[in-house]
């Protein structure tokens, strides 16, 4: 009997760590086939312009930053078409990108370069972000892009320097309704926000980010290290009361990984006209233990004319 309960016991130990190789090798796959659908999305876009590269590679509900969230097809179609390419191009490579444990919603990050193709004017450079969604022919397509303005180029995080989210996967323990637990994310986003307006920044930041967090801002680097993210956050406080208005949220089908967009405003204390107003973007990883963590914020300021509206 001893033998028999040893043998079983391998043989369970041996199909849990057969379960955990094929499932790192399924989402190493995964994480190389998002990274090289943004390489080929960028890659069309230098070849054949924005607007050509942007239909081809969005769903018709992908939405971009306009600066609100909208559609970023029906926006592009709005316009009228160039004759040829755009007279810029637009070229942008992921560095680091994260993928559901289903291999079906995923993100890249990265640097991007507007170069005039006149030379007339000089470059603009920022980190585009960009959430994947796995459609039914296999294909990644884009739901969400958004990039922030950066000072410089981005040399600290040049070509080929791509490396991939770690982090803790959490495994469903019974099946996942994807709407309703879309949902659920959503209200976790509320509450985060909820917090923000009612506890300010650094306090409800420090409960719900990540351990890999990262924050995009507009005119500065991505920021990684927590004291500097500490340190960006209580700089942001100085502005004024935070209100956020979560829109939208989705999940991956198995429920580790999700993503949430919305509209904020920010308020100087004893007034009631905005001082800022804009629209954010923000990555949620679920832990083993089931909670949410904020992993990716990406705030986007509107212009000072559309504040007054």
């Amino acid at each position: 009997m001893r033998i028999r309960v040893i043998h079983s016991g391998m043989l369970i130990f041996g199909a849990a760590l057969l379960a955990a190789a094929v499932g790192a090798a399924s989402r190493e796959a995964a994480l190389k086939s998002l990274a090289d659908a943004e390489r080929a999305f960028a890659k069309m876009s230098v070849a054949e312009g924005l607007r050509k590269s942007f239909l081809a590679n969005f769903t018709e509900e992908g939405i971009s930053f306009g600066p609100a969230p909208q559609r970023s097809n029906e926006a592009l179609r709005k316009r009228p078409a160039p004759a040829g390419k755009e007279p810029f191009t637009l070229d942008w490579w992921p560095v680091y990108s994260d993928v559901s444990a289903a291999g079906d919603l995923g993100f890249n990050t990265g640097p991007y370069e507007v170069t005039d193709d006149a030379g007339k004017n000089p470059p603009n450079f920022g980190y585009f972000f960009s959430v994947w969604k796995k459609q039914p022919d296999g294909s990644w397509k884009v739901v969400l892009d958004v990039g922030v303005h950066t000072p410089a180029r981005g040399d600290r995080d040049p070509r080929g320097s791509w490396k991939a989210a770690q982090g803790p996967r959490f495994q469903p323990k019974s099946p996942v309704v994807t709407p309703v637990e879309a949902e659920r994310l959503k209200r976790v986003d509320a509450v985060f926000s909820s917090a923000v307006a009612t506890r300010g920044l650094r306090q409800a930041y420090q409960k719900t980010l990540d351990a890999e967090a990262r924050l995009h801002r507009n005119d500065i680097f991505p920021l990684t290290d927590p004291a500097a993210i500490t340190a960006q956050l209580a700089k942001e406080e100085e502005k004024g009361a935070m209100t956020c208005s979560p829109m939208f949220a989705d999940i991956a089908s198995s429920a580790d990984l999700g993503y949430s967009y919305g509209n904020y405003t920010i308020t100087k204390k004893g007034e009631t006209t905005p001082a800022e107003k804009g629209s954010y973007a923000r990555i949620w990883r679920r832990h083993a233990n089931g909670e949410w963590k904020l992993t990716v914020e990406i705030v986007s300021p509107w212009p000072v004319e559309r504040v007054a509206e």
